[in-house]
């Protein structure tokens, strides 16, 4: 009778022949590799020695098998995307195709799940969020593309905010509105501000290759999860964001009719920090809603909290625009 040793993590290999009946001969030769495709490392499939990673990779592949209900060798990304996003982390480490990026040994594996368990059952909502390091990644690219709203903001606000510039710099078809004054100068209502312009659109192109890495990194990891009907959590956080901001512009009204100069001046450096802030928030919310499938149009509160946060810049520009045209 055939016996067969399992051991996950104590040998180099899941299965072995421990005690092979003499008449059965070698149980490998050359371009032969026994197991099953589908759960087999790449390397294993090559005929490579005995690895502890080919185990995790095995494992890695059982449990992809069973949470999706679909083959290692047809899964797909919707099948995948069943999986928690914690959960395909730790499974795409267990079964990276290049060994040195796989998890060490079953060991390793067994720590991260259980902890991963642990944390489910203490907070079932972590089940839904990214791992710690893809929330980095996240508000990275975030960040980036609220740097890029804020150049691009920027830039329309330098090009429409009426300004007297030299004679010689009213090109044609670059100023807009000009009106010539007392001392040679010609006043412009609008312009085409040539390097605030192009800022903007280097930081625009920067932020759109960073989101096309990041989208491709979770196809790949299978971290998109489509959870079309929960509410994004960021769409508070640029609510009560929009509410300081509106509460600020409120103070700064009051304190410029009571005449507190000093205070006033403070303000709009404070308010400029918060609008940072609050695109910061938005672009990580419109992340959010990509990776789970969520609909922005169903998320009411990150739009008032937008419109509440952007109030302030729009209604001084309004009366700037209003005082120039006068």
């Amino acid at each position: 009778m055939l016996l067969y040793q399992f051991r996950i993590g104590a040998h180099p290999s899941i299965a072995r022949l421990i005690e092979p009946a003499p008449e059965d001969g070698p149980l490998t030769r050359p371009s032969l590799v026994l197991g099953t495709p589908g759960y087999m490392a790449p390397e294993a499939r090559a005929g490579a020695r005995p690895d502890p990673r080919m185990d995790v990779y095995a494992i890695g592949a059982l449990l992809r098998h069973m949470l999706t209900g679909a083959h290692p060798d047809g899964a797909d990304g919707a099948s995948s995307s069943r999986i928690p996003p914690a959960v395909a982390a730790v499974i795409a480490r267990a079964t990276a195709v290049d060994p040195a990026r796989r998890t060490a040994d079953a060991a390793t594996l067994g720590a991260e799940l259980a902890a991963l368990a642990a944390q489910f059952k203490a907070t079932p909502r972590a089940a839904f969020e990214l791992p710690a390091e893809e929330r980095v990644w996240r508000g990275a690219v975030a960040l980036l593309a609220a740097v890029a709203t804020a150049v691009a903001l920027y830039a329309a606000l330098v090009s429409l905010t009426p300004r007297a510039i030299a004679a010689d710099d009213a090109i044609p078809f670059t100023a807009f509105g000009n009106q010539p004054l007392p001392n040679g100068r010609v006043l412009t209502r609008a312009r085409f501000e040539v390097w605030p312009t192009l800022g903007a659109a280097v930081a625009m192109a920067m932020a759109t290759a960073a989101y096309g890495l990041l989208r491709r990194h979770w196809r790949t990891a299978g971290l998109e999860r489509p959870a079309p009907d929960r509410p994004l959590a960021g769409a508070r956080r640029v609510l009560r964001i929009g509410v300081v901001l509106f509460a600020l512009f409120l103070l700064h009204q009051l304190l410029l009719r009571r005449g507190a100069a000093v205070i006033v001046s403070y303000l709009p450096v404070i308010g400029g920090c918060l609008e940072l802030m609050m695109l910061y928030r938005f672009w990580d919310a419109a992340l959010e809603a990509q990776q789970t499938s969520r609909s922005l149009a169903r998320e009411p509160l990150l739009w008032l909290g937008l419109a509440l946060a952007l109030f302030p810049p729009t209604y001084n520009m309004a009366l700037l625009l209003g005082a120039a045209s006068r």
